[in-house]
Parts: structure tokens; sequence; C-alpha cells
């Protein structure tokens, strides 16, 4: 079923019109299909362009000097014209998902109702040609963009079933774009939730990375409701309020440890399920070992930031206010004056280094404690961060005794 043309509806760059009109021209038929339709009818810029033809894989390669096979097992291929990378994919039916990720076989399929039916969202399944315009095979997916409502295609335990990544990509749509969840689609992500457990840890974190940057973080929520992060964690999650997490600037590491305070997902949860990098383990680690009621005074801050760095010390700041609620303006304030003054924090700030210390005759295994110690000097006595007292004060250290007293602010 073809509306009218909707205008505007999409404006893509004249490269993805000439993919379009190339195949056309060959006699074949060549549609605009799934996010990037969506997301121009709702004003966005499309990130990419898919097309849907009747052409077989075969003669798209043959109808572009430049093509990748990228996905010739579900007839898809990449062309590469005009600076733009265009996905174009054979209409197709799907059978069987024994991993519950892919389809067992993948068939041809006639026209755009028969490919619409195979997949996810009806908000998804929106066709646009710039010579008919915007086609809606499942009849439903125009309204339910007009409505801000995400709706699977046909029989939503079918399509979870098919592909249990579809139940965080709903979570994901839902959080991204501002909609609600249809009843019916929901009760289906509680039926098929248990899916997940079988989903790769490397699937998940990108789903999880997109809703945790999205605008609203909190929709997380709606996977522990319907037993997704149980499934993904093997274990029972409660999350409480969420809402938290939509207080915190859009970073991934800032919201991904909002998200374990919240969820009690600990980091060698996170680290053995998800494989995430070991530098957002390593970010998040550092959050939250700081996360604690802050202080406004400087030598407070100042053992925080030798510890931990300012990333995560401002991270942890931040996370501690979304938490409790608490004013932390005054740490934020005076963690901003040390870092815009140049106070030292670290031992690399140090005037002086290991190469010094070896000259006044200190053994290799004392360098590193007596940096540290002269640190713990300058921290609470930023004043004295100059070659000549710190030398002086490691003279005093070495001739006292061969391993440097503990220093206490």
């Amino acid at each position: 079923m073809t509306a009218k043309h909707l205008e505007p509806v999409l404006s893509p760059p004249g490269a993805v019109i000439g993919v379009i009109e190339t195949l056309e021209s060959a006699g074949f038929e060549a549609w605009l299909v799934g996010g990037c339709v969506r997301d121009s009818l709702l004003g966005r810029t499309p990130l990419d362009y898919d097309v849907a033809t009747n052409a077989p894989p075969k003669r798209v390669q043959g109808l572009f000097p430049v093509t990748i096979p990228t996905g010739l097992r579900f007839g898809g291929i990449t062309v590469l014209t005009g600076g733009c990378t265009v996905e174009v994919t054979a209409y197709r039916s799907e059978q069987g998902y024994e991993d519950g990720r892919h389809p067992d076989r993948v068939l041809p399929a006639g026209d755009i109702h028969t490919d619409a039916a195979r997949r996810d969202f009806t908000i998804n399944a929106l066709f646009w040609n710039p010579r008919q315009g915007l086609a809606d095979p499942t009849g439903l997916g125009r309204a339910d963009l007009s409505a801000k409502i995400l709706r699977a295609v046909g029989d939503p335990c079918a399509r979870f079933s098919e592909d249990a990544l579809r139940i965080l990509r709903a979570v994901r749509f839902s959080a991204q774009l501002g909609f609600s969840i249809e009843p019916d689609t929901f009760s289906a992500l509680r039926r098929c939730a248990p899916g997940l457990s079988r989903i790769s840890g490397e699937r998940v974190a990108a789903e999880l990375r997109r809703l945790l940057l999205s605008p609203a973080p909190a929709k997380a929520s709606l996977l522990s409701a319907c037993g997704g992060w149980q499934a993904v964690f093997g274990r029972e999650i409660h999350g409480g309020d969420w809402m938290p997490l939509r207080e915190l600037p859009v970073s991934f590491s800032l919201r991904l440890a909002g998200f374990c305070a919240l969820s009690g997902v600990t980091l060698r949860e996170l680290s053995g399920v998800l494989r995430l990098s070991k530098a957002d383990l390593r970010a998040v680690r550092g959050i939250l070992s700081c996360c604690r009621r802050p202080s406004p005074d400087s030598a407070w801050l100042k053992l925080w930031l030798k510890k931990y760095g300012p990333d995560a010390l401002r991270g942890a700041l931040l996370l501690w206010g979304a938490l409790s609620g608490e004013n932390i303006c005054a740490a934020l304030f005076s963690l901003q004056r040390i870092l815009q003054a140049g106070q030292p924090w670290s031992v690399s700030q140090l005037a002086i280094g290991g190469r010094e210390l070896l000259l006044l005759g200190a053994r290799p295994e004392q360098i590193g404690e007596a940096l540290e110690a002269l640190c713990m000097i300058v921290l609470a006595h930023p004043e004295m961060n100059t070659p000549d007292v710190l030398l002086a004060e490691a003279r005093l250290m070495l001739s006292a005794s061969e391993t440097p007293p503990p220093i206490s602010l």
C-alpha cells in the first residue's frame, strides 16, 4: 500500500538516489528501507542508508563498479559510490532460528510485503522510493511513528524468538526515540527475555552502550522489569529507581558506573559477561572506587586525585550527587580550582624525579617510596614543590632511614 508523497519525506544524498535509479534502470525495484526512512520522517539525520531490491546480489555486483560482498548469505551487498556507503539487500524471507540470532534458511522474496514481514518493528518496516513515495506494507508503521509507539511486526513472540537481541533493541529504541512500547510487544519481552542468555556479550554491550548514551537511559529499568538483565547476568537484578542515570552527563563510563551502582552488577560480572574494553572497565572502576560523600577540602580532593586521577574523581563526584541528591557544587568547584591552578597532585608533577634521587645516593628500590612520600608533602603544601626544597626533604629521608617514613597530611 503506497501512500502519496509526504513533503518532505526524504532528502538522501544524490549518490544514494543514484543507486536506486541504477537498479530501476536495469529493470528492478529499489526502495530505501528501515532506519533511514524512520529517522527522516522524525526529522533526524540518518546514520546510514539501506536499499531493499528484488535484484539478485550477483546482478547488484554487476551494476556497480565498487562493491563489497558483506552479507552474501543474507543477500546483502555494500555499494561504494559518490563517497557514500549503501547497503543493498535483496527482498527475503527467513526460516528457522536455531541459535536464537540468525536464520537457518534465507529465501528470496518477490515483494516488499514479504520482506517487511521478517523485520523487527513496524517503524522499521517503512519503505520509500523517490518516484512512488512512502510505502507501509504492515499498515501500522506510519501511524505508530506518529503516535510514538514501538510495535513488533506481526506476532511479537515470534519476532523476539527469532532474534532475542530485538528485546534489547526494543528498549534502546524506546530510550533513543522517546517511544512507548505497545502492551502486547512488552508482554512478549517478558516471555522471551530468557533468550537473551544466548546473545553474545559483545552484542549486549553494544546495545547497552547505545541505551546508556540515549536521552532516556533510565529506561534500562524496563529490562529489569521484564527479566532481561536477569537473563544476561544469570541472576535477578533489582534496579529500583533508575532515574539518577538521567541526571548524569552523556558519558558511557559514567553512566555505566551508575548502572552498576543502581543494579548491583559488579565489575567482575561486567568484564565476564559483556566483554567490555579494558579502558571502559578501568574508567568505571576508578569512578566507583572513589564514589563517596565528597569534601570541598583541597587536601581530601588531592588524595583522591593522586589515587585515581581527575576524570575518575570528577565522575565520582557527579555520580554521588546523582545518587544521593546532595549538592556537590562546592567540591566540583574546588576540584576545578586545583586543576586550573596547576597544583601538583601526582608523582609525575613533582619538581624532581627518580634521577635526582639516584644522584643523592638513593638505592633503586627506595625511589618509588621516596617519591610517594614527597608527593604527600606536596599535596599538603604545594609551595614546597621546588627542586631545592624537595631535594632537601629527600636528603633528610635518606639520612634518617633506608626506608622513608610514612608521611600523612
